[in-house]
């Protein structure tokens, strides 16, 4: 189960899959200090970036934006559990040093609306996709089914990963 649930995983599988259904995904680097994580995630991601843990986070908790990074953050950018950070605390930016390999970085993109589809044995369960964020007018409907289309897609691509899961 923790391998579904491994961000990286999930990247990895679909990069593969369908290459351009993913935003550019890697672990995060070792760095010295807050500059040089900066400097090295900017030259990637020269668009911006977002931080997050590859397994246990959930509606945005644990997300850490370019912008917090640097801590440049407009007031009331969420960090976290921590409302209304402007820059990671020293405590986050010390656990990210210690421990790179929990975390990945992925190319910040900008999104109208963002889907949760569910897949079960391989085929998408009609009429269970959800909004995940974004207004549900963003792109409606037709949104909502070129998602599903997507999910199906990855799935068709990926039968041999299914099969060893379990």
């Amino acid at each position: 189960i923790i391998h579904i649930e491994d961000k990286w995983h999930q990247a990895e599988i679909v990069r593969k899959a369908v290459p351009e259904a993913v935003p550019d995904t890697i672990i995060l680097p070792q760095a010295r200090d807050r500059q040089h994580m900066m400097t090295t995630l900017q030259a990637r991601f020269p668009k911006g970036f977002i931080i997050k843990k590859r397994t246990g986070t959930s509606r945005g908790k644990g997300i850490i934006l370019d912008e917090q990074l640097a801590g440049s953050a407009k007031k009331g950018v969420k960090i976290g559990d921590s409302k209304g950070a402007t820059s990671v605390a020293d405590k986050d930016l010390r656990e990210l040093m210690k421990n790179p390999g929990d975390y990945i970085v992925q190319e910040r993109l900008k999104l109208d609306a963002e889907f949760r589809v569910h897949v079960i044995d391989g085929k998408v369960v009609p009429g269970a996709t959800s909004w995940r964020y974004g207004p549900r007018s963003a792109g409606g409907m037709e949104a909502r089914r070129a998602a599903e289309a997507l999910a199906a897609r990855v799935s068709k691509s990926t039968p041999g990963y299914r099969k060893a899961l379990f």
